[in-house]
This record gives C-alpha cells, sequence and structure tokens, in this order.
C-alpha cells in the first residue's frame, strides 16, 4: 500500500466518522429500537434492584420484630430470714422446703449469749 491509498483510506473514514458512520461504539447513532431495549434493560436493572433490596429488608426486619415481642412478666418473690438452732437444723430446712421456700443463702452467725447458729434467708414465687 503507498502512500496515497494510505491517505484516501484515512480520508475516507474522517469523513464516515464525521456523518456518524463510525465503528466506535460510543460514537455510533443510537436507533428508536436500541433506544427501547436501553430502557427495558435499565428498568429491569431497577426492578431487580427492588427486590432485592425488599428481600434484604424483610431479611433484616425479621429479627428486629423479634426483640419487640411482650417479655414475660418478671416473677416476684417474697424473702424470709430465719435462725434455726443447730438441734433442729434440719427439720427446719425441710419444713420450710415443703411449704415452698427456696434456701438462698446460710452462714453461720453469732447469737445472744455469745450461742452460735446458722442465719439462712429463703426465697418464695409470690
Amino acid at each position: 500500500m503507498d502512500n496515497n491509498e494510505r491517505q484516501q483510506k484515512l480520508i475516507e473514514r474522517m469523513k464516515a466518522e464525521q456523518k456518524g458512520l463510525t465503528p466506535n461504539k460510543k460514537d455510533m447513532p443510537i436507533s428508536k429500537d436500541q433506544n427501547r431495549i436501553s430502557q427495558n434493560s435499565s428498568s429491569i436493572t431497577k426492578l431487580q434492584g427492588n427486590i432485592i433490596i425488599l428481600l434484604l429488608l424483610s431479611a433484616l426486619g425479621f429479627p428486629i420484630f423479634g426483640f419487640f415481642k411482650p417479655k414475660p412478666p418478671t416473677p416476684k418473690w417474697e424473702y424470709k430470714i430465719t435462725n434455726p438452732i443447730d438441734e433442729i437444723f434440719t427439720l427446719s430446712l425441710d419444713g420450710l422446703g415443703e411449704d415452698g421456700w427456696e434456701l438462698v443463702t446460710a452462714r453461720r452467725a453469732k447469737g445472744v449469749l455469745d450461742k452460735f447458729s446458722y442465719e439462712c434467708i429463703f426465697k418464695r414465687q409470690k
């Protein structure tokens, strides 16, 4: 190919580009059919985006709504402090247990006249 042929092809290509017949896609004119296809594909993308957003919101919403469940009422307790003497300690605890009392804590305490006994705290549901 000589210089004249190259120049001639270059001039033809430049004229084609000026008329809008360029092979470069971004410079090509868009027909009405191509424009309609472009709009439909973008609406599908929006639809898919909306579906994804709805799925995410529903997936995040279920755990959130789970936290709004009403909590069961907290139990009310009554307490009792006793000082059973050593001789009947087991009988005293058995009797209180049969009445529904639960031992919370017990400690050895010094009582009157330097006599030792247990100080017991019991609880039961009201």
